[in-house]
């Protein structure tokens, strides 16, 4: 009688092991992946955007001769925020439009 109360508690635990594993299947469906892998391309696209102005503007003050470190400590405040803003609409922008970085359906 013990070895079969055993055996009934290991086939209802590898029961319970299968369905959390189907559980957890039904939780990521290719639908959320897609949607994850659109939303870290976004992300890529924005933070290569803010950088490559963040990379001009710099380029800019130091043909004018100006401080970068010294604007950036000024204008801070408003800056960042500006640029941030401006990479995430460059990057919504093309966001339907397919580019190296996506892999099209």
């Amino acid at each position: 009688m013990h070895t079969n109360e055993k055996q009934r508690t290991r086939i209802s635990y590898n029961a319970h092991k299968q369905n959390s594993k189907l559980e957890r299947r039904q939780l990521m469906s290719k639908d959320s992946i897609k949607l994850i892998k659109k939303t870290l391309i976004w992300i890529l696209k924005w933070a290569i955007f803010t950088a490559i102005e963040f990379l001009l503007l710099y380029v800019a003050l130091i043909s004018w001769n100006h401080d970068f470190a010294q604007f950036m400590n000024e204008y801070r405040n408003a800056i960042i925020p500006f640029m941030a803003a401006t990479g995430a609409m460059a990057a919504a922008m093309i966001r339907d439009e397919g580019t190296i970085l996506e892999v099209k359906d």
